[in-house]
Parts: C-alpha cells; sequence; structure tokens
C-alpha cells in the first residue's frame, strides 16, 4: 500500500512467491551441513576420543600435511583431505533445538562415548569446535554439536566411522616424498658394489666414473625415483631406533643419498631380517619401515 497526497491510500495487487515459501517448515531454512568453511583454509585438526589424542598440522608457508602427535613424521595427505571432506559432508537430518553446551554429545568429552574435534582456520581467534556421539557398529547417524551452532543435531554420513581413526590411517604410507626436477646429486652405497654418484647437469644425468662424468642411464634414474616416490610401506614396523640389527640396519645393503639445489640431502637406507623381510629407514628418523622386496630391484 502507498498513502498519495490527496488520494489517500492506494492498495495495489502484485504476485509474489514469497508466501509460499513462508508456508514452508522452519527446518528447510536450516542449513543442511553441519559445518561449512573452506578445506584450505584450516591448518590444525586435534582429535580425541578419550583413549588418545592425534594432532595434525600444515601452515601457509608449508601446505604440507604432518603428523604432530602421537608421534611427529609425515602426514598421509589422501586421508587427511578425505578425513576433512568427510566432516564438511555430514549432513543435517534433525535438530532438538537444546543448547549445546547441555546436549548428550557434548556432556562428556573424553569418556570415550564421543569424539571431539578441534579446528584451526586462518583468521579465526579461536578453534572451532565439534563433538560427536559414537555411533553404534553399523550406523550411518549419530548426535553432534559445533560450537559455532546453538543445537544439538542428528547428522549423518555413509562414511561416519572413518572419522575415528587410529594414528597410523593419518601416517604417510609412501616411501618417500621428494621432488625429482629439484635433485642434483645421487649417491648409491651397496655392501656388495662399489658406489655409485650420480650428477645432474643441465638437465641431464652423468655418472662419475674413474674421476670422470659420462652420460648415465636417464631411463634407469627415472625408474629409481619412480620406485622411491612410488612404493608404499606395507608396515610400520618400529617407531624406534634402538634395535636395528633386528631389521638389518645396522649393516644396511644398500642405502641411497639425495641431495637438492639447495644442498639438503636425505639417506635412506635398507636392510633385511632373518626372514628375509626387506626394510627401509630414513637416517634423520627413528622409524623403521617393511616394504616389498621388489623396491630393491629398481634401484641400480
Amino acid at each position: 500500500s502507498t498513502a498519495l497526497a490527496g488520494r489517500g491510500t492506494v492498495h495495489h495487487v502484485a504476485r509474489t512467491p514469497v508466501t509460499a515459501l513462508l508456508k514452508n517448515p522452519i527446518e528447510t531454512w536450516r542449513d543442511s551441513k553441519l559445518l561449512r568453511f573452506p578445506p584450505n583454509q584450516v591448518t590444525r585438526l586435534v582429535l580425541s576420543d578419550g583413549a588418545g589424542q592425534i594432532e595434525v598440522s600444515r601452515t601457509i608457508e608449508s601446505p604440507t600435511w604432518m603428523l604432530v602427535k602421537p608421534l611427529q613424521t609425515r602426514g598421509h595427505e589422501e586421508h587427511i583431505e578425505e578425513l576433512l571432506s568427510t566432516l564438511l559432508n555430514l549432513k543435517v537430518d534433525a535438530s532438538d533445538g537444546s543448547n549445546s553446551k547441555t546436549s548428550s554429545a557434548a556432556a562428556s568429552p573424553g569418556s570415550g562415548e564421543s569424539l571431539e574435534i578441534s579446528i584451526d582456520l586462518i583468521g579465526a581467534t579461536e578453534p572451532l569446535k565439534v563433538v560427536l556421539k559414537k555411533p553404534a557398529d553399523g550406523r550411518t547417524t549419530t548426535e553432534a554439536t559445533a560450537s559455532n551452532r546453538k543445537s544439538t543435531f542428528t547428522v549423518s554420513s555413509e562414511v561416519l566411522q572413518s572419522l575415528w581413526v587410529q594414528p597410523n590411517d593419518l601416517r604417510d604410507n609412501k616411501l618417500a616424498r621428494l621432488k625429482p626436477e629439484i635433485v642434483e646429486e645421487i649417491k648409491i652405497e651397496s655392501a656388495t658394489h662399489p658406489d655409485v654418484v650420480l650428477r645432474k647437469q643441465q638437465d641431464s644425468w652423468f655418472l662419475q666414473r674413474h674421476g670422470q662424468m659420462e652420460p648415465a642411464n636417464g631411463e634407469r634414474v627415472a625408474t629409481l625415483f619412480q620406485a622411491l616416490t612410488t612404493h608404499r610401506i606395507r608396515e610400520f614396523a618400529s617407531d624406534s631406533a634402538s634395535n636395528l640389527d633386528a631389521y638389518g640396519l645396522n649393516q644396511p645393503v644398500l642405502s641411497i643419498t639425495w641431495t637438492t639445489a639447495d644442498k639438503q640431502s636425505q639417506r635412506i637406507s635398507f636392510g633385511h631380517d632373518a626372514q628375509e623381510g626387506v626394510f627401509a629407514k630414513f637416517d634423520a628418523e627413528p622409524y623403521v619401515y617393511k616394504i616389498a622386496a621388489a623396491v630393491l630391484a629398481a634401484f641400480p
């Protein structure tokens, strides 16, 4: 309606979908996802289930995920991103309208009956906290609360159980993470053969032989890099370097050292036990990995 001078009030008839929209149940206006944030803004995740705590983190300067607790090692990029995806795709099925401070999901974090997840986001002054009640085996729904929302929600996901992870689930299971294009020197030390030294000059690899440099077999070098970067760790055999002789690593059968353009070096050694199991260890880390014996065949 409009008031016009000298003419009183004039009423207009207009076509609008607003009245139909207002008849929709209030639940249809609620965000269908429990959480909504850009995954690339996450710098830290802490998961606590009462039995232990797992922490992974990354920085803007170094965006590679690292496992921080309960041990410090490389994180499994794919699994951590899958964990984030599961969190962001938790679907809200219902809300009981109760406050999160008194909800059954948040009443006993750390008791083993719930999972508390703390999420650090770039630019946020405090972590976003989510608490999920542990679902029964095989169930795809559970109760959840989020610190940025007031209600207790029933949420669902086909992969809900995957949020209850173990530390080894988030450890990098690739033998090595390296960029071949920045490697400038490779040294291969063997218990049965002379050392091999390879150097890159103008994007081509050369072999040092009798004090002279001669063209190297580029395909063999590429095979070496492929083996290091694609082979998967079969088992995390030990988190301590206190008994290396049990894995044949006190006197390695083979060691490979690569040096990058900025003169940073890494050395990985290989050994085998009495049952011919093959193991690997980086000099700078205490961890021992069990790997497939076929990996050694890729190294000249």
